[in-house]
């Protein structure tokens, strides 16, 4: 079996597991001996038989991020900006996730946080809420308002 069937072959099995987007199969294929063209080739392959689906892995992977890694939309948007993403497939998903449910998934993060906060300041108490939260990814005036919640 030459290289080319046996690469498919794997990113086959691969795609079949797991949701994956163009950049990451792409990623992989760079650590083979195959030439830019068989790479290539191998993810039109993979488009056309639907194992890649940039829609789908988009909404797996907001899902997951969100709520099953507490990430926050602005690390969400990152990340996929990273991977090469256009940006129309997950606006519309983004826009669709509702406030409240999207604030409710961080309150027991962030009063797990509240509670390890030693700081006795109530203002720097609530700055290092904040901190923490933006740096999950969370817009500041969403964080604001889950800190405000906790009070």
């Amino acid at each position: 079996m030459d290289d080319y069937k046996k690469w498919l072959m794997q990113m086959q099995r691969l795609c079949s597991v797991k949701e994956y987007c163009i950049y990451d199969i792409n990623e992989k294929l760079k650590k083979s001996p195959l030439n830019e063209e068989d790479r290539k080739n191998i993810i039109d392959d993979l488009i056309k038989q639907n194992y890649i689906n940039e829609q789908r892995y988009v909404q797996a992977f907001i899902h997951d991020k969100l709520y099953l890694s507490k990430w926050g939309l602005t690390k969400i948007k990152f990340s996929l900006k990273q991977k090469n993403i256009n940006a129309e497939l997950y606006k519309e998903i983004i826009n669709e996730i509702e406030e409240e449910k999207y604030v409710q998934s961080f309150i027991s993060l962030a009063k797990s946080k509240w509670k390890n906060l030693k700081e006795s300041d109530p203002y720097v108490r609530k700055q290092k809420l904040i901190r923490y939260l933006m740096g999950r990814g969370i817009e500041y005036d969403i964080a604001e308002k889950i800190q405000r919640l906790l009070e």
